[in-house]
């Protein structure tokens, strides 16, 4: 067994990877780097999701930082990461912990573990932080415990920092279909909109560590239920959260699913437009250009980061961006947490839509109109039985031409990144997890990304 952070945070199969030795290990050398920065003192927050084990996680956790030293405030039901982060920046924590594996399936388990910014850990911090945890399981270290932690519910501040962005008088004009996929979201997102009287109906609101037997995430393939259940002749519109409420899922009234990268380009609209929201666009580089094209239109600044929302979270941070997106339905926005917040994603599309009075492909097309049209797409393509060294060192050449395709830019923020003028631009990134690679690819029309995805997968296996 070795513990390894990626992206956000270390996560494994229960049991088998992810283990109370690992998890103990893991407390433990947080519990040093905090007293190494003398941020002991200024303590931390743990919570969880509702995945099996994740209460003696969490416990065991605050009794072995409370143990080394660490002041430690532990919340007993399970809480959603943007909850997490807000608790962090509201009651000037030097971090926080949450245990879940996000929206993977229920037999696997994780632990995010954030700044005192409230965003995801840097990699320097991840990487301090896992190489003194492989050394203390490698030795065998056994922890103390004590139970000197205290006992929190941040849920109040959470709801007065969501109630002082999103105009709820908007969304009484409404009526939402709710499906928190038994996750982190319930009790959190319907609260809100039952202290502030919009109509809402809400399935998959109980608490279940299978989360229905599918991962707890708002795609298409694992919510056929609630598919059947939103009502066009009543509802406006579907909101979802994954098993941590950090990802975003809203379905139309007639219940199709919608893009990320479409949802985050009325978004941006609609913030910069509407509200006047600061600052510019941020999107990691996987994430569609028609985010840069809105920022453009309005003279705001656009950026782009690597895969991994800690980067956004910096620009969130700096005040540099009226939202921060990633095409695997992340967001944030001007001066909220530095980290995916799934809530606030679907309540201000839920605002947008009853603002414009309109449905939501009737404003994409607005959009459109105004700053022309651009279509992003991924496959995944898998890798089983390729030669993987001589795969990165082909992405590692350089090249003037992929396919049809002249390159005019070669981006190697994350994966390598073709651009090939007009907003066109093929990506290939492999997973450090899996053999898979993932190309993205975006253009003015399908016939278009139909043929980028085509050339990128050529190049890829060539």
């Amino acid at each position: 067994m070795k513990i390894a952070f990626g992206t956000s945070g270390w996560r494994g199969h229960l049991a088998y990877d992810f283990t109370f030795q690992g998890v103990a290990c893991v407390a433990k050398a947080i519990a040093d780097v905090l007293h190494e920065n003398g941020q002991a003192e200024q303590g931390v927050v743990v919570g969880r999701d509702p995945r099996f084990l994740t209460e003696k996680f969490a416990r065991d956790t605050a009794r072995i930082l409370a143990a080394e030293g660490v002041r430690v405030f532990l919340v007993e039901r399970d809480i959603p990461t943007p909850m997490i982060a807000w608790t962090i920046m509201d009651k000037k924590l030097a971090g926080g912990l949450n245990f879940t594996a996000s929206h993977n399936p229920s037999d696997w388990c994780g632990v995010k573990y954030s700044m005192e910014s409230g965003g995801p850990a840097l990699p320097h911090i991840t990487k301090k932080i896992e190489a003194l945890a492989n050394k203390l399981l490698a030795d065998n270290w056994q922890p103390q415990f004590a139970n000197t932690y205290e006992i929190i519910d941040p849920r109040e501040s959470y709801y007065r920092q969501i109630e002082s962005i999103i105009n709820f008088d908007l969304l009484r004009q409404g009526r939402f279909a709710l499906n928190p996929i038994f996750g982190a979201a319930r009790g959190i997102l319907d609260e809100l909109l039952q202290r502030n009287n919009v109509p809402y109906d809400i399935i998959n609101d109980t608490r279940d560590p299978y989360f229905g037997g599918f991962p707890p995430e708002p795609a298409e393939e694992y919510i056929a239920d609630f598919i059947r259940f939103i009502d066009p002749a009543q509802h406006t519109l579907g909101l979802m959260c994954d098993g941590d409420a950090d990802r975003f899922g809203v379905l139309t009234p007639q219940g199709e699913c919608l893009n990320p990268n479409d949802v985050a380009t009325v978004l941006a609209w609609y913030l910069i437009g509407v509200k006047n929201m600061n600052g510019g666009t941020g999107r990691s580089v996987a994430t569609t250009h028609m985010l840069d094209r809105v920022a453009r239109h309005f003279g705001r600044e656009h950026y782009e980061t690597p895969v991994g929302f800690k980067w956004l979270g910096e620009l969130i941070c700096e005040d540099k961006i009226a939202l921060a997106a990633e095409e695997s339905a992340g967001m944030s926005i001007y001066r909220h947490v530095p980290e995916k917040d799934g809530i606030i994603a679907v309540l201000l599309l839920a605002e947008a839509v009853c603002h414009y009075q309109k449905g939501f492909f009737e404003i994409l097309q607005d959009v459109r109109e105004s700053v022309g049209q651009l279509i992003c797409k991924r496959v995944n393509i898998a890798l089983e039985g390729v030669d993987m060294e001589k795969l990165k060192a082909n992405l590692a050449k350089d090249v003037t031409n992929v396919g049809e395709f002249a390159v005019q830019e070669v981006v190697r923020t994350d994966g390598v990144k073709f651009l090939f003028g007009d907003d066109r631009w093929i990506l290939v990134r492999l997973s450090g997890t899996e053999p898979v690679a993932r190309v993205y690819a975006e253009g003015a029309d399908e016939s278009v990304v139909s043929d980028l995805l085509a050339a990128g997968k050529r190049f890829l296996l060539s």
